[in-house]
């Protein structure tokens, strides 16, 4: 049995394109062929509606969806993602972390990529998010989804738990970013 609750949003920065809809309809074909448990929503135009802008969501909606399913844990991908294969938590240390994360966004420098978040239902884990979101909120501390996350998780005064997920090769595939993701 499948633990993990998928979730994402789309919402186009312009109304133009078509892209973030048609990953929608993949990502959820896709997670529909693998049986898998998923909750996507369409949203609405984010911090002035921009690319960059609809990003900056990111942890409100996790932290909607933990409150929303709190029976298990939820795994944020972004809806460009790939899913290959069923993701599973059955190898992965599921007492010993609070946030699991990709290692290493070599891309942008960054300690871990964002388009990928395991979020266990933890004081820690929403204390995270609260800081992010808190980092969210205060434009001095702004920057893209990634830059957020990575700078509120790296504080180190607080006791929550990063794991690096052991996820690499063909498992997930990230459509805005050259990696390849695979759970061991």
């Amino acid at each position: 049995m499948n633990k993990l609750k998928i979730v994402s949003y789309w919402v186009e920065p312009n109304s133009k394109s078509s892209f973030y809809e048609t990953s929608a309809k993949t990502f959820l074909k896709r997670t529909k062929g693998l049986d898998l448990d998923v909750h996507v929503e369409n949203i609405e135009p984010q911090y002035g509606g921009t690319y960059w802008g609809n990003t900056l969501y990111k942890p409100f909606f996790i932290k909607k969806c933990l409150e929303m399913f709190p029976d298990k844990p939820i795994l944020w991908l972004d809806i460009d993602t790939s899913i290959l294969k069923k993701l599973t938590t059955e190898n992965l240390p599921m007492n010993s972390f609070d946030v699991g994360l990709i290692e290493k966004n070599k891309a942008t420098g960054l300690p871990w990529y964002g388009g990928c978040q395991l979020w266990q239902h933890t004081k820690e884990s929403y204390n995270l998010l609260d800081r992010i979101i808190e980092f969210t909120n205060t434009p001095e501390h702004r920057g893209s989804d990634h830059q957020i996350l990575c700078r509120a998780a790296t504080i180190k005064d607080s006791n929550w738990k990063t794991f690096d997920l052991p996820w690499h090769g063909s498992h997930l595939l990230f459509g805005s970013a050259p990696k390849h993701i695979v759970l061991k």
